[in-house]
């Protein structure tokens, strides 16, 4: 387990789960709080785990739960890094 040396909770690397499991941790995040790191392909998005190509990362459009109730994150597997 990795900790922030700023904020002192455990940093989350949001392109080592796929976008449902980062769902999930916005939804319901720790109580000490949300620290978060991740990779991003030369555009910035973000890089998540892949669901269906095993050791890939893929962009996925990933809007935080709790930031745009109104936009929901269920966009599918656009490309991989790269495209």
């Amino acid at each position: 387990m990795r900790r922030c040396e700023t904020c002192r909770t455990e940093v989350h690397d949001l392109s080592a789960l796929t976008r449902s499991e980062a769902t999930a941790l916005f939804r319901s995040p720790p109580a000490s709080g949300l620290c978060v790191r991740y990779q991003q392909d030369k555009m910035g998005r973000i890089l998540f785990r892949s669901e269906t190509r095993p050791g890939q990362r893929v962009w996925q459009r990933f809007v935080p739960p709790a930031a745009c109730a109104a936009a929901p994150a269920d966009a599918g597997e656009d490309a991989r890094p790269g495209d």
